[in-house]
């Protein structure tokens, strides 16, 4: 059973800056919505920083916020609500968009997408608390991307190449 924090919130309604700004961390922070004003993370000490940060920042707009501690209902399914392969689809379009068509002329600009694309599988992974498949095809798929520009650039340079490696037998007279 996993254990997780929850921040209760609410903001007065006049003050729409320190709404969006709350907002926009919680989400940025990867926190799931149980409903308005009610954020769930899993208990680690970064998630909980957040939460308190955040909390933080609505008492100083003046207005109110808890942090608990709470247990998973029986029948709830809370990491479900983290759920990114959505996200990690959207990543692995944008990759296979960037791969159309490499070759000498463009691995230059696909090395630069893939690394605009690198910050943002960081980003993702780094809110993704429950990582499953989607992430690793995401991942493979990117290096898989950062190769053929590498080897696009340099099409002498020795590769790697998976197979096997025959036994060399050496007889002795």
């Amino acid at each position: 059973m996993n254990k997780w924090i929850a921040l209760i919130t609410s903001l007065p309604t006049e003050n729409a800056t320190a709404r969006m700004r709350a907002w926009r961390s919680l989400k940025a922070s990867g926190a799931a919505v149980l409903r308005d004003g009610v954020y769930l993370m899993p208990e680690r000490d970064a998630c909980r920083l957040t939460l308190d940060t955040v909390a933080a920042d609505v008492l100083a707009a003046g207005g109110s916020a808890l942090v608990l501690r709470i247990e998973e209902p029986d029948g709830a399914t809370f990491p479900d609500l983290f759920n990114r392969s959505e996200d990690y689809a959207t990543l692995l379009a944008e990759i296979a968009k960037s791969r159309v068509g490499l070759d000498a002329d463009t691995a230059t600009d696909a090395l630069k997408q893939a690394r605009k694309l690198r910050k943002a599988l960081a980003s993702l992974v780094e809110i993704d608390f429950f990582p499953g498949e989607a992430r690793r095809q995401a991942e493979t798929a990117l290096q898989d991307m950062e190769l053929m520009a590498g080897r696009a650039l340099s099409p002498d340079e020795p590769h790697p190449v998976e197979s096997a490696i025959s036994h060399l037998e050496i007889s002795t007279y």
